[in-house]
């Protein structure tokens, strides 16, 4: 049975002015960013939120066009509302990573930070202060338990136009990433520094934060998810596009995973956002043809 509820959330979604909001947003937030209003952290959040939030709406909007009674819409909106869940997914637990298990800092070789039992998959955020002012880099070796986490952190010079005619020299600081571990059985595991090179400028700086859904579940997760929406594409005759864009937002989120910090998300989310539309969406047309042929008659 109909319920004003439901027919507002489906009349919501179908509705073109719901996407340009988002897009508007997404185009408001980028504005505060530059001008320095937003943080970096709040900024890769709300940029990302956005971007998830259109391909939701989108993905759904394009599954109810092709919905004929209650329980295909029920299936659009779910399907929608699964792009926008499994997209926040791996980007909360990288820009929002929440309370670390242990954080400490790492001079010498030798030097162990002591990290407390908390199931075997754990992510490193790791920082150093590159000394100097131009072009310079820090390499690093880590060892987590027995696995051996090797990084390359770096501070790129680039030259920028400030005005007619005039030029200079611009640092981007490449100082933090994300390492992923697995730690052995056990009550308590080292975080063990190996070796440090390059120009740092003091020690390093690790944060241990618990890795609740490792990254192999977090694909197989949007693969499914691709392949729901693209079944359902196939048995109803819907459009295409709702699987390439499930698929770019999917590619856009574990991109962003690989490559945001807190402290440096919203270059990684564009360059995600950028390789998802192309890489992102080709997959999900072959994904879309292949569910046609497979499930097109069933």
């Amino acid at each position: 049975m109909a319920t004003p509820k439901r027919d507002g959330l489906v009349r919501a979604i179908a509705s073109e002015r719901s996407g340009q909001v988002v897009a508007a947003l997404a185009v408001v937030m980028v504005g505060l960013y530059f001008l320095d209003v937003l943080s970096e952290q709040l900024a890769g959040t709300l940029l990302g939120s956005a971007a998830l939030l259109g391909a939701g709406w989108y993905v759904g909007r394009r599954l109810l066009e092709s919905a004929f009674d209650r329980k295909s819409e029920r299936i659009a909106i779910v399907l929608g509302a699964l792009v926008v869940v499994a997209g926040a997914v791996p980007l909360v637990k990288t820009l929002l990573p929440g309370t670390p298990l242990a954080t400490g800092k790492l001079a010498q070789p030798g030097d162990h930070l002591a990290v407390p039992d908390a199931g075997s998959h754990v992510r490193l955020l790791v920082h150093a202060h590159i000394a100097g002012s131009g072009a310079a880099a820090v390499d690093y070796r880590l060892v987590a338990d027995h696995d051996n986490l090797s990084g390359h952190l770096e501070r790129r010079t680039r030259a920028a136009r400030i005005g007619r005619g005039v030029r200079t020299q611009v640092a981007d600081s490449l100082d933090t990433e994300y390492q992923a571990a697995t730690l052995d059985d056990g009550a308590e595991h080292n975080i063990t520094l190996e070796s440090l090179r390059g120009a740092p400028d003091g020690p390093l700086e690790v944060k241990v934060f618990r890795d609740r859904v490792p990254f192999p579940f977090e694909i197989g997760a949007a693969l499914l998810l691709c392949a729901a929406v693209g079944i359902v594409v196939a048995r109803r005759g819907g459009a295409p596009q709702a699987v390439a864009v499930t698929a770019a937002a999917m590619c856009f989120a574990l991109l962003a995973y690989l490559w945001a910090t807190p402290s440096h998300a919203v270059g990684p989310e564009i360059g995600a956002g950028l390789v998802g539309t192309f890489a992102g969406s080709a997959v999900g047309f072959v994904i879309a043809w292949l569910s046609r042929k497979a499930f097109a008659h069933s």
